[in-house]
């Protein structure tokens, strides 16, 4: 009996552990997907700006495309579509200024429709879908 409850309190505190733990090792999108559900958007926006400069002090360019939907969300839910329309495209251009890939050119155009997509604009994202093709 004793030996039961002592396995029982061991598995509690190992799965009270992971659950703590986990959540402290968020990082990349998925911490950025946290803040957002949860509503804390000056977080979201503080931990993309800072993985963004993280990626481009190693020049990852191909890393950074994946963060074009996040940047245009974030600062939709801060600012407005308009705004978060200009930190695309300045964003995504920059990228696209230093892409060699065909592959990586397709990905970021995917992103942008996804984007467009976002903010209620099905013809820019239909345009940037067709340009995938």
């Amino acid at each position: 009996m004793i030996l039961k409850r002592q396995i029982i309190f061991l598995l509690c505190l190992f799965t009270f552990q992971s659950g703590f733990g986990s959540e402290t090792q968020l990082s990349g999108t998925k911490l950025i997907d946290k803040y957002l559900s949860s509503k804390a958007y000056a977080k979201a926006d503080s931990a993309l700006q800072r993985q963004i400069a993280e990626l481009k002090s190693k020049q990852l360019t191909d890393s950074l495309i994946d963060y074009i939907y996040y940047l245009g969300k974030v600062k939709l839910k801060l600012n407005n579509a308009e705004a978060a329309t200009k930190a695309v495209t300045r964003f995504s251009d920059e990228i696209e200024a230093s892409i060699r890939s065909p592959r990586s050119l397709r990905q970021l155009y995917l992103e942008l429709g996804s984007f467009y997509n976002l903010i209620g604009n099905p013809e820019k994202a239909l345009e940037s879908n067709i340009k995938v093709l």
